[in-house]
């Protein structure tokens, strides 16, 4: 299967289907959405290629045999709430150069799918000359009943009840239960040994439902936590929880005021489909806004002096004309340079 340009819509997953509900004046239906007579599950990215091409270069599929289940590192003291459960299962890309990682990017997968989904592009962009010392860890979300999809039981983050309003009737607990989850991730990467990773050399991000608690992890670290990463990357998603992220970037900024220190630098990479008919363009144009001007993050951007200099941060916000609830090539090849900006050799 090949994935060209300028679009990349089919998705095939592993022995599951995914229904998503679709209320009608009728009732609730279930709903498969089809394009070019190729079966699109909304809420997945991109296929578990057996090949996938890219202009003139190739990537051959390979199967991460094993779930690597980390130990989760003895002091936990930083985030009692992510230690409290046992680690997420994932698949590792290990770094393509061979040698031990100096940089990691836990990235988390969209509704109904799974880690796997992601590793081709997990290795296509290790394989890139300035990202060859990056682990890349592929989390797989916990089975539970979705009510969008009539109560079904998939791989979810947290439950949908809408798609409609993403902000309607948000389930609060399932949002921080998993981005506490990838925060212990995060951890754990810090404590793995004998290669433990600086935290502002972490970068978290997901597609879909894996970006909205992205959001909340890499957010939560930054305003809470004052432990910055090194960047948020939120493909074809939102920002969940605004009141909950507004009040931890106020207390944040007073604190910020009270030290008259400068605030540590936070780069993020928000990208989204024109044309996405799952989580529309607009929420993922209100989470830019919300991040640049609400959060005051403002542009992406160079910082040209002080204690940074020369570290990126801010909001990038790309849009891909026509394309919908998915990936293509040039975002993915969007994906490589920012962050050989951020978590560059």
């Amino acid at each position: 299967m090949t994935l060209s340009p300028p679009t990349a819509h089919t998705h095939r997953s592993t022995a599951l289907f995914v229904f998503v509900a679709a209320i009608t004046a009728i009732g609730a239906a279930a709903v498969l959405a089809v394009r070019g007579g190729v079966p699109l599950l909304p809420f997945s990215c991109l296929p578990f290629f057996p090949a996938l091409s890219l202009g003139t270069s190739q990537l051959t599929h390979t199967t991460v045999p094993t779930l690597e289940k980390r130990p989760f590192p003895s002091d936990t003291s930083a985030n009692t709430m992510a230690a409290a459960a046992p680690l997420l299962k994932t698949l590792v890309v290990p770094p393509a150069s061979g040698a031990a990682p100096t940089a990691s990017v836990i990235f988390a997968h969209g509704l109904g799918d799974s880690g796997a989904g992601w590793i081709d592009v997990a290795r296509m962009l290790s394989e890139r000359p300035r990202l060859r010392h990056v682990r890349f860890v592929l989390p797989n979300a916990p089975v539970q009943p979705v009510t969008l999809n009539m109560g079904m039981k998939m791989p979810s983050w947290f439950d949908i009840t809408s798609l409609e309003d993403v902000s309607h009737a948000e389930d609060e607990a399932g949002l921080l239960r998993s981005s506490e989850a990838i925060k212990a991730l995060v951890h754990a990467e810090h404590a793995s040994s004998p290669s433990s990773i600086p935290y502002e050399r972490i970068v978290v991000g997901g597609f879909s439902q894996g970006g909205a608690i992205s959001y909340l992890a890499g957010l939560s670290s930054y305003a809470q936590e004052k432990r910055p990463l090194a960047g948020i990357m939120a493909l074809s998603t939102w920002c969940p929880l605004r009141k909950h992220v507004s009040a931890w970037f106020q207390a944040h900024e007073k604190q910020a005021e009270a030290a008259a220190a400068q605030s540590a630098p936070l780069p993020v990479f928000i990208a989204h489909g024109t044309a996405d008919p799952v989580v529309r363009f607009s929420f993922g144009e209100r989470s830019a806004e919300l991040l640049k001007e609400g959060l005051g993050l403002g542009g992406f951007r160079q910082i040209s002096d002080g204690a940074h200099k020369g570290q990126h941060t801010g909001v990038k916000f790309e849009k891909y004309r026509g394309m919908p609830h998915s990936a293509c090539p040039e975002e993915i090849e969007h994906m490589g340079l920012w962050l050989e900006n951020v978590i560059a050799e």
